[in-house]
């Protein structure tokens, strides 16, 4: 579909720019719980098409960060998609909880296959993949997780995953209240 194709080109972009110490953060007020609303609805149609359920948690009140919005969301997208394209039946959850020096946690987990122990590292390096035979059912460039954690750390936050095979996974993004930018003077 289109919409994977301009997450496949995003992705590559973002990578060749994160390799090359090219990526700008732009930081702004977000309200974290709009952005995880808004970014679930995107991948609503792909939920619906693979017949899954997809659950946003957000609490009452506003969590407000500053961080780079397109980024996050550049994130968020590639968990949730991840999420769905490897999970065959269950659901999907996005679940955003406030941080207790201030930040944000959002946490996505799916009742698909899960990662075996293995792997859980091998998952986030660019160009890998846990399948990586000419007939494996998921396609992909092995970029998502590899630019989503990068784009994290430079969000001033933390991608890490937990997974049991069989059950599923849970990826979850912390981010700080703030992510102070380097003064240029």
């Amino acid at each position: 579909s289109a919409w994977h194709l301009l997450g496949l080109i995003e992705d590559i972009l973002t990578f060749s720019r994160l390799e090359a110490g090219k990526e700008e953060v732009v930081v702004e007020t977000v309200d974290a719980g709009d952005l995880a609303q808004d970014t679930a609805a995107v991948v609503e149609p792909l939920v619906t098409n693979k017949k899954l359920a997809l659950r946003v948690r957000v609490p009452e009140g506003r969590i407000s960060i500053d961080t780079d919005a397109r980024k996050l969301r550049q994130i968020l997208l590639n968990l949730l998609s991840n999420a769905v394209k490897f999970t065959d039946a269950g659901e999907v959850v996005l679940v955003l909880e406030p941080e207790a020096e201030g930040g944000a946690v959002f946490r996505v987990q799916d009742t698909g296959g899960g990662i075996a122990p293995k792997h859980l590292e091998t998952i986030f390096r660019a160009f890998e993949q846990v399948d990586p035979s000419l007939t494996r059912r998921q396609q992909g460039t092995g970029l998502g997780l590899g630019v989503s954690r990068k784009l994290a750390h430079l969000l001033g936050g933390e991608l890490s995953v937990e997974s049991e095979v069989g059950v599923g996974s849970t990826f979850t993004l912390r981010l700080p209240a703030c992510r102070s930018v380097p003064s240029s003077g």
